[in-house]
């Protein structure tokens, strides 16, 4: 295994990580192994499940849920074996390193769609609370990024009306990555140099969901989520081959696209940024 980044900041704040004491790292990964998550008096995170280890927490939560597990309730687990994105797409963690958790939810939604967007609103946020708020970046629709590269994935299910599973993976303490994963990943700990306590990494995740479960439920929730969106101006190509100059999201949480036909507007499937410099400039 190595870490594959194009980032030389990233790079060099890895060099250093590795140059510390074989020790120093082995006592911490026990640490976080062992680490409590206390649940909270109200909203989310009010009820916790802890698994050392589990296939999968949306899983987990489905069939919590179908026990009647109560709005705000969590599953976390220190490790999964079959964790999954979207498309089915595997989820890679180191055991005991990052945060891997799905939020149940029971309650009315305003505009169940845009759940997803709202989830991505919030963990970026409480990584911003922790980094530099400008290196953290929304890429539509379930990524959050940090320097262009994935420090977080989720996964939004509804496994029957009024239920709602949003799962989270945030990489916190991980430093190294398999190689030919689909996007380029990063970790809490590689970009700020620092090993993060995974216990207050979750209650600030557990707070600013439901700070932005109240900009859903006020209106207010596409606001934040295009201010921080990535790629605005720039050049995408979809799924099918076009291309064209990503706008923002509109009022249903779809993407916009100006392509050489016009404008399109995007619900589901990937859509690749280019980089920078070989974007082309948006016409006016």
């Amino acid at each position: 295994m190595r870490f594959l980044t194009v980032n030389p900041d990233t790079e060099a704040r890895y060099a250093a990580i590795m140059r510390q004491p074989r020790r120093a790292v082995s006592r911490f990964a026990d640490m976080t192994m062992s680490q409590t998550f206390k649940p909270r008096e109200q909203g989310c995170g009010s009820m916790i499940r802890h698994l050392t280890e589990t296939d999968s927490t949306n899983r987990d939560a489905r069939a919590w849920a179908a026990e009647g597990a109560p709005d705000g309730a969590v599953v976390v687990a220190d490790h999964q074996r079959a964790g999954r994105g979207r498309f089915s797409r595997t989820w890679v963690s180191a055991p005991g390193q990052n945060l891997l958790l799905t939020l149940i939810l029971r309650r009315h939604l305003p505009r169940p769609a845009l759940l997803p967007l709202t989830i991505g609103v919030a963990v970026r946020e409480s990584i911003a609370g922790i980094l530099p708020a400008s290196q953290v970046g929304l890429k539509w629709p379930n990524d959050v990024r940090m320097g262009g590269q994935k420090v977080a994935g989720i996964l939004v299910e509804s496994p029957e009306a009024g239920v709602y599973l949003a799962g989270v993976g945030l990489n916190v303490n991980q430093i190294d990555f398999p190689e030919g994963l689909a996007s380029e990943p990063t970790s809490l700990m590689l970009e700020s140099g620092s090993r993060m306590d995974r216990s207050e990494v979750f209650d600030r995740l557990m707070t600013t969901m439901d700070r932005a479960l109240e900009l859903l439920v006020n209106g207010q929730l596409l606001a934040a989520y295009r201010t921080h969106l990535e790629g605005v101006g720039r050049e995408v190509r979809l799924e099918d081959g076009r291309r064209g100059i990503l706008k923002n999201v509109d009022a249903s949480g779809g993407l916009v696209i100006e392509t050489e036909t016009g404008p399109v507007v995007v619900h589901s499937g990937d859509v690749s940024l280019r980089p920078p410099a070989e974007s082309a400039t948006p016409s006016n």
